[in-house]
């Protein structure tokens, strides 16, 4: 179901409240469920699903690991859709990552963000200097030119 952002719909706020109030009652999800229920959220609003499900202990923390890079990945504006401490607790039950696998953060890295000044503090950071790029200067379709920030995270601020 979500492996590839052209599955994932278009929906409105009330349908994903609708999805996520709908998994709270009985036993634990399937992935093949919990995909679904992620798909019928679309990309914008399946934070809000995936959250429920995690809060609600309606997935294991295996399938929590492996959606959501997938879900914070493909959402348009992961803020908006979930608070910074929704998005916070969610990365911490998964702890960092590398490829899928846990691992050791590295001690600092280099990261960069392409935006405008509204959302210079949004959390899509990338080590890949021409993807922030692409963003800064309006080269990525329906987002608007912005600047090119930079900075050096460390450890403790990486997600994954």
């Amino acid at each position: 179901m979500i492996g590839s952002v052209a599955r994932l719909r278009f929906t409105s706020p009330e349908r994903a409240d609708r999805i996520s109030t709908g998994i709270a009652p009985g036993g634990a999800l399937t992935t093949r469920q919990i995909r679904t229920h992620l798909a019928n959220a679309g990309r914008t609003h399946s934070p809000r699903v995936l959250h429920a499900a995690w809060t609600h202990r309606k997935i294991t923390p295996t399938q929590l690991a492996e959606l959501l890079p997938i879900i914070w990945s493909y959402c348009e504006y992961p803020h908006d859709s979930i608070s910074n401490d929704d998005w916070r607790s969610l990365f911490q039950a998964v702890g960092y990552r590398s490829n899928g696998e846990p691992a050791s953060p590295p001690t600092q890295v280099r990261v960069y963000r392409g935006s405008p000044w509204e959302r210079r503090h949004n959390w899509s950071w990338t080590s890949h200097y021409l993807a922030a790029y692409a963003f800064a200067t309006g080269d990525i379709p329906g987002h608007p030119a912005g600047a090119l920030w930079v900075t050096t995270a460390a450890a403790p601020h990486l997600l994954m």
